[in-house]
């Protein structure tokens, strides 16, 4: 029971949202759910977010709509499942954002849109899910000491969660394709602070070092998560480059701020870059 439509009266964002309802008289009726089609994802790191509205009837919040995210296997069985946004009683356009970590069994994903309980409507827009960065706890098990950091007590000027995924591409990219120590260096050469990521691996081949950043490079999806890495620095004003291949040495310059409380502890808690590079269904 219930009804699905394209509303064009009052989006979010574009020209339409999509609008979710059902008449008083499907009470009886637990939850009526929608199924959006399914798209691919990999292992990872991925933003979630949507904006919704709603008019509902909510004694409690156990009455409500609700957009979850659902992560499938080949088989096609979930094996995640979260809970992106919940909307109840009357309610503006409010946007709710999460990120999940997917492990390497997912193929596809979808989102499910689902009234619980009440009837009323509410409206979904601005539906995404955007690749963030590689998982490295997997591959941190692998090796044992594998990493030195020496800050040099530099401040970034870049949020730290955009830092994070861009360093962890370079960090999983030495523990894959490198070997021994990686070593994480910070120091501030003019105005800018250069972040070096270095292993002791057999580097990279004069042949492939012009290409490295370039995403049709096939060396175990290597070339897909470096050119995401140089395009989130790029996007931060800064800039990404492999300054030695033999030691491998990635470096990353981003211009220094003022020490401050932000700048060295990061964006907020919960934050993700407003707008990170990837897929978007």
């Amino acid at each position: 029971n219930g009804q699905v439509s394209i509303d064009r009266t009052d989006p979010y964002k574009g020209v339409a949202a999509l609008r979710f309802e059902r008449a008083k008289a499907d009470m009886d009726v637990k939850e009526t759910s929608v199924t959006l089609p399914r798209f691919p994802v990999c292992r990872g790191l991925w933003n979630l977010s949507v904006a919704l509205r709603s008019k509902l009837h909510s004694p409690d919040s156990s009455y409500n709509g609700t957009v979850i995210f659902e992560a499938l296997d080949a088989a096609g069985h979930a094996v995640v499942r979260v809970e992106l946004g919940i909307t109840t009683g009357s309610s503006p356009w409010r946007v709710f954002r999460r990120q999940v970590e997917l492990t390497a069994d997912v193929a596809e994903a979808r989102f499910v849109i689902r009234m619980e309980k009440t009837y009323g409507e509410f409206c979904a827009d601005d539906l995404s899910a955007v690749y963030a960065g590689p998982l490295l706890k997997t591959s941190w098990k692998q090796r044992g000491p594998y990493a030195a950091f020496t800050p040099d007590h530099q401040r970034l000027g870049c949020w730290s969660v955009a830092l994070a995924q861009i360093l962890s591409t370079l960090i999983e990219n030495s523990l894959v394709h490198g070997r021994g120590l990686v070593r994480i260096d910070a120091r501030r050469s003019g105005p800018s602070v250069v972040v070096e990521v270095s292993d002791q691996g057999g580097g990279v081949t004069p042949e492939l070092a012009p290409h490295i950043f370039e995403r049709s490079v096939s060396t175990k999806s290597t070339g897909l998560g470096l050119g995401l890495a140089r395009d989130l620095a790029e996007s931060h004003g800064g800039r990404l480059e492999l300054v030695s291949g033999y030691p491998v040495v990635f470096a990353l310059f981003l211009s220094a701020a003022e020490p401050t409380l932000e700048s060295t502890l990061g964006a907020p808690e919960g934050s993700v870059p407003s707008d990170p590079p990837g897929w978007a269904p």
